[in-house]
Formats: structure tokens, C-alpha cells, sequence
């Protein structure tokens, strides 16, 4: 399954040939610095652990939920997801981009595909999203994709040892 996106990028299942492709971009202190479970500094074990956790559950599941963000050529640049909750009806979103593709309308077209993905092909009702606060380009990428501030949650999740604010972004059917 591909979902295409503007610009000659596309959506696509994540796969094992993503691995050498993840750890490159994931090397990106960056990234880490902007996302509750990305570790730093990512190795390769971090990689396969995650591969094989996602692949594991699409073919036990049934659906995918994670998909590769893909360039013109089918190079792997990123992931966006649905972590689907327990009642079935909503999800959370998360998304990151490789360094390079920063700034360009990758991640909000991303986003804005697996939104209607998920309400479409998965039925969801609800998905809401987790943003540091310290992270207003992420909170642009959730906004222009419709999603609204629902609330600044102080000291929400730790990263590196240290409490981290956070905003949740919430969209409905």
C-alpha cells in the first residue's frame, strides 16, 4: 500500500531495507531532542528492535498503523504513525522527518494523509498528538493539519532524565 503525498513523496509500509536509512537520520540529536521515545544516541539495536516490533504487529494486526515517509526516489526520510488505544476508536499520531527535509510541508502532508487514513480505512473517532512545548514547529505541522490545543501539561513526559512540558492536540471525526 502507497499513500501518495505532494512533491513526488509517498507513504508507505515501513520495511527491514529502512533500517541503514533509520539510523542515519536518527543519529540527528536533533530528532531525539524533540521526541518522547526516540533514544540518543540511536544504534543499530535500536533499529532492529523497532522494525521488528512494528513489522511484527502490522502482519499480527492486520493493518498498518506505521507507515515510511518516502522521497521521490523510495528513500526512507521518516515515520508517521497511529498507535491505536485500547478502545479501538482513537489513536495517537507521531511523527518525525529527517533533518534535511525539515521546513519543507513533508511532515504536515504526512500528517494530514494518515489523519484521514485513520478515520477512513481504520474507523478511528479521535486521535490526539503530544508536542513539547519547546517545539512550535510541530504545533504549526498539528494546527495546519486541524487538529486544536486541548492543553499545556507541565512536566508531562522525561527525556534524558529531565521533566519535559508538553501540549495535547486533539481531532475528531
Amino acid at each position: 500500500m502507497t499513500i501518495p503525498l505532494a512533491g513526488g513523496f509517498s507513504l508507505s509500509p515501513v520495511a527491514f531495507r529502512d533500517e541503514a536509512a533509520c539510523i542515519e537520520h536518527l543519529r540527528e540529536r536533533a530528532i531525539a531532542e524533540q521526541t518522547v521515545r526516540i533514544p540518543f544516541p540511536y544504534t543499530a539495536e535500536h533499529a532492529q528492535h523497532w522494525l521488528l516490533q512494528t513489522i511484527h504487529a502490522m502482519v499480527e494486526r492486520g493493518e498498518i498503523t506505521t507507515f515510511a515517509i518516502r522521497n521521490a526516489e523510495g528513500g526512507f526520510i521518516g515515520v508517521v504513525s497511529l498507535d491505536r488505544a485500547e478502545d479501538g476508536d482513537s489513536a495517537e499520531a507521531g511523527y518525525w522527518i529527517a533533518r534535511p527535509y525539515w521546513g519543507r510541508g513533508i511532515a504536515t502532508s504526512a500528517l494530514e494523509a494518515i489523519t484521514r487514513y485513520g478515520f477512513n480505512a481504520l474507523h478511528l473517532r479521535h486521535i490526539h498528538a503530544h508536542v513539547f512545548a519547546s517545539n512550535p514547529a510541530s504545533m504549526r505541522v498539528l494546527e495546519k493539519c486541524g487538529f486544536t490545543r486541548k492543553a499545556y501539561l507541565p512536566g508531562h513526559f522525561t527525556k534524558h532524565g529531565r521533566r519535559v512540558d508538553a501540549v495535547l492536540y486533539t481531532i475528531d471525526v
